[in-house]
């Protein structure tokens, strides 16, 4: 469909689907002014079968230059979900290891260091993309209460998120199963690094 022939129309209709303006804020923009009826008056023009066809044409196209451009920016880094799932849980592991508190000189200095929120963060961004955690609750079921985290001793803490990433590396084998079989794809053994070592 070409451009509007009135260019007031044209212009609502642009303000509408590319500024994402509402319809009376369109139309005083257009009119370059506030009257009494302006409200009626975008609503009348909003409701014209050639208004509304325009916006959801140019409502298509703002959505496949968004969708293109997502696309390029994935092609240029290569950033799959599949990398930011393993990338995640990386972190996660990583910070699940007590880590050794070093001086200035980098010597160890006996105490570990443990990174809590960053395991849970990580956890939590796990799970709610593998859909473990229903979104209409407050708070997502994984996590602990603030008082019973203080409660627990830290070797409490490192079991209790030990399982979590049990449950979420569960929860992803899964996952990429699926993704795969939806693919086509028959997946290979799926490899585990704990196995291994073990």
């Amino acid at each position: 469909m070409p451009e509007l022939a009135k260019i007031k129309h044209e212009r609502f209709c642009q303000f509408i689907a590319i500024d994402g303006l509402d319809a009376t804020a369109a139309y005083v923009k257009v009119q370059g002014r506030k009257t009494k009826r302006s409200k009626t008056s975008a609503y009348r023009w909003r409701t014209l079968p050639s208004i509304c066809a325009r916006i959801d044409e140019l409502l298509d196209q703002k959505r496949a230059i968004a969708s293109r451009g997502l696309a390029l920016a994935v092609e240029r880094t290569a950033i799959t979900k599949q990398w930011i799932m393993e990338r995640l849980q990386d972190n996660v592991e990583r910070a699940m290891q007590a880590k050794p508190v070093r001086d200035m000189r980098g010597n160890e200095t006996g105490v570990y260091r443990y990174e809590a929120n960053a395991a849970n963060r990580g956890l939590e961004l796990l799970g709610k993309e593998l859909g473990m955690f229903r979104e209409d609750r407050a708070e997502n079921s994984f996590l602990l209460d603030r008082q019973r985290v203080e409660a627990m001793t830290q070797a409490e803490r490192i079991e209790s998120n030990r399982q979590l990433l049990e449950e979420a590396k569960k929860r992803l084998r899964e996952y990429r199963a699926a993704q795969l079989a939806k693919l086509g794809d028959t997946p290979g053994p799926i490899i585990d690094a704990e196995a291994e070592e073990g």
